[in-house]
Parts: structure tokens; C-alpha cells; sequence
């Protein structure tokens, strides 16, 4: 089982102090070293930027609904419902203005990767991130499974997966990277079977959300407003 690599592990006041940018240098050289307590302040970030969510924006539509919107996929009455919620607020249409421009960009061609490079890359400037053991971040708030935690470069990115109606799921992520603000309006967009299944847009705090997903092996894409997308394979997305 996975311990802290340098005892004695960081207290909660350490962890919370990080949280807030304002760790000691003592605290930082700990986290630069120890996978465990860096897994601990990751899970940490996630269930603050979820009790964050409950208070921040609580009356706006979920990334997924202005996709949904977006691409004419809601009921007419939740339309014009969310049409009305754009029109008086400028987060949201700031960030359906987002999700039309990422849209309307025609993709690239890229030569197909040399063999030798498909491990690393699949596109040009893409990176693939590496899927960590569930084991390094302890579950949230008493949840019996941690979140599904991959990393690629400077950026960590957690899935919380929990059940839903129907046997769908309901997908709360969280993006954590040195260049944070370089995130904000990222586009998440999310495939089974390769096919398109569902879009968000990271918010403010780092947060995108999926809801009414079926279980299934999964490849999730993030594409930031300027740098290098980051492809997350092979997503086993369970309850």
C-alpha cells in the first residue's frame, strides 16, 4: 500500500495550506517528492472545487446542458429556458461563445504517427497522459473509491464517477496544472466507441462535469484556448 515516501506525512493544516498557494518551501520540496501526499492534496483540491461547485454559479446550466444547447439537443422548453439564463448571464454565454468557436475551427490533419512515437503522442503536439493507480489519492468524504487520477507533463486531471439513474453515471472532474488559468475554457470533449458522446467546458475553478453517461471504456480529450491538447485512453468509467 502506498505510504508517505518522507515522514511524516503532511498535516491537513500543510495540505490546506497548499491548497491556497501559500505552503511553506518546506511543504513544497515534500510535495515535489512524495507521490502519496501529492495524491492527498489532489483529492483534497477535487472535494473543495465540488463543495466550491454547490455554491459558485448554482443557478447555471452544467457545461454538458450548454453543449447540449449549443448543438440542439434539448427540448424546446429547456432551450428557451437556458436562452434566457444566457441572456442575463456573462459567464455562461462567455463560455458557449467558447464551445462555438472550438466547434467552428476545421481540424488539422496530422500525419499519422512513426510507431516509435505512438506511446507518447497521437497527434501533433497532443500529449497522452498516464492513468495512475487508483490507490494514490484516498477516497473523498467517506466515498468507498478514489477518483480516477492521470498526468501528463504539469497537468493532473481527477474523475469522480458516481452512480446515477438508470445505471448512467455522473462524471465530476477537476483540471490541476502550473499554468491554471491556461485551462480555464478548456474544451473536454469525451468519446465511447468513437464516437462523440458528450462536451464541457473547464470552468473558473478548474471543474467540468458530465452527467447521464453510460459505463464504458472511455477516451476524453482536453484542448486548452492556446498549448498542448491532452488525451486521457482508455478511461474504464464504472459506477
Amino acid at each position: 500500500m502506498l505510504s508517505c515516501s518522507n515522514p511524516p506525512p503532511l498535516s491537513p493544516d500543510q495540505l490546506s495550506a497548499a491548497l491556497d498557494g501559500a505552503a511553506e518551501p518546506a511543504v513544497r520540496d515534500h510535495l515535489t517528492q512524495c507521490a502519496f501526499c501529492t495524491g492527498r492534496l489532489q483529492g483534497a483540491r477535487l472535494a473543495e472545487q465540488k463543495l466550491r461547485r454547490q455554491l459558485f454559479r448554482w443557478d447555471c446550466p452544467t457545461p454538458q446542458q450548454l453543449g447540449d444547447y449549443q448543438q440542439e439537443l434539448l427540448a424546446q422548453a429547456d432551450a428557451a429556458d437556458i436562452a434566457a439564463h444566457i441572456e442575463q448571464c456573462a459567464l455562461c454565454a462567455r463560455e458557449l461563445h467558447d464551445l462555438e468557436a472550438f466547434l467552428a475551427t476545421p481540424p488539422r490533419l496530422q500525419p499519422a504517427p512513426r510507431p516509435q512515437q505512438q506511446r507518447r503522442s497521437v497527434g501533433l503536439g497532443e500529449l497522452v497522459a498516464q492513468l495512475l493507480p487508483r490507490t494514490l489519492a484516498p477516497a473523498l468524504r467517506g466515498e468507498s473509491r478514489a477518483p480516477i487520477t492521470a498526468q501528463a507533463g504539469g497537468l493532473t486531471v481527477l474523475l469522480d464517477v458516481q452512480p446515477a439513474a438508470g445505471g448512467q453515471l455522473i462524471v465530476e472532474g477537476q483540471v490541476a496544472a502550473e499554468d491554471q488559468d491556461g485551462w480555464t475554457g478548456a474544451l473536454v470533449t469525451l468519446r465511447q466507441a468513437n464516437e462523440l458522446v458528450a462536451t464541457a467546458i473547464v470552468d473558473d475553478l478548474g471543474g467540468f462535469h458530465f452527467d447521464r453517461l453510460p459505463p464504458a471504456l472511455t477516451q476524453i480529450r482536453l484542448t486548452p484556448p492556446s498549448g498542448q491538447p491532452v488525451l486521457v485512453k482508455d478511461v474504464h468509467l464504472t459506477a
